[in-house]
């Protein structure tokens, strides 16, 4: 079920049912949503070497962020409840509203509030979704193989580059970081 992680729920839900009308897949979804505000949440888990890797990140002084299709919310409590928050700066989701829910929409937005210049920041991501919202918006695409996304499928999409694991997109980071335009 790889293939349903990434993409805003109503899309997902869209393609799981597609012969129930729109009345049964926003039953689905909200069922789903409810389970998720209960229970699915917590069953996330941090990867190995990441807090590692954003520990780095913080030493050398950049600034990470999140940018997900969850809701703002969601993403928020999550980040608090592993240890994850200390490590981060703003947490950039879907409002409750629906606001936000394309990726390209949202990672515009988290631009524009961090005052990025995005020829000097990076996304990061482990779906193809990622990688194209980080093209829209002139950010530089790095995949992680560690997550619900293929080598095949990021590249595909456009990854700069696909890191096996934390150590090799902080080698991946760092290069970036010597070759992007300064100020």
């Amino acid at each position: 079920m790889a293939t349903s992680i990434g993409p805003p729920l109503p899309r997902v839900f869209d393609h799981l049912l597609p012969d129930a009308d729109a009345p049964t897949r926003e039953r689905a979804l909200a069922l789903y949503r409810e389970h998720y505000r209960a229970h699915g949440w917590s069953d996330n888990r941090v990867y190995p070497g990441v807090l590692e890797l954003l520990e780095a990140v913080r030493r050398r002084g950049w600034r990470a962020c999140i940018a997900t299709s969850k809701t703002r919310a969601s993403a928020e409590r999550i980040a608090r409840h592993f240890g994850l928050r200390p490590y981060l700066g703003e947490v950039y989701g879907r409002g409750a509203d629906g606001s936000f829910a394309d990726k390209p929409e949202l990672l515009a937005h988290a631009v524009a509030q961090e005052d990025a210049d995005p020829a000097c920041s990076v996304m990061v991501g482990d779906r193809r979704y990622d990688v194209e919202g980080a093209h829209a918006v002139g950010l530089h695409p790095l995949g992680v193989a560690w997550g619900y996304g293929t080598q095949a499928e990021l590249l595909t999409a456009g990854a700069a580059r696909v890191c096996g694991d934390p150590p090799a997109l902080l080698a991946a980071l760092d290069e970036f970081a010597l070759a992007a335009p300064g100020p």
